[in-house]
């Protein structure tokens, strides 16, 4: 039967998940840190990386040729920013870092 691969990231944790369209399995959870640097909330991009491997490397290890698509949902407002060759230019910002406070009214007004 094929099988789909769905990574979920949340504020406070993500999840790896395999199944199809009538029932799915959670393969592998974590938590999502961020970290403070110098008054500022960055998410930990490398950490939230290595966890979505891990959850693949499960998910192939017990599904393997039945795997036929991966879909990732993140929070859909912060973002990376990278050179023409993939690396990052900069930290990734944490939604929740408060160098936004207030622009809404602002830009409202």
């Amino acid at each position: 039967m094929k099988k789909h691969i769905a990574i979920d990231l949340g504020a406070s944790n993500g999840r790896v998940l395999v199944g199809d369209l009538s029932s799915f399995e959670v393969v592998h959870r974590f938590v999502t840190h961020n970290d403070q640097i110098l008054g500022e909330f960055y998410w930990n991009i490398q950490g939230l990386f290595n966890e979505i491997k891990v959850g693949l490397r499960k998910a192939f290890a017990q599904y393997g040729e039945q795997i036929v698509s991966i879909g990732i949902d993140t929070w859909g407002v912060d973002y990376v920013l990278t050179d023409a060759k993939g690396s990052l230019v900069s930290l990734c910002y944490h939604y929740r870092d408060g160098r936004t406070d207030g622009l809404i009214e602002e830009v409202s007004h």
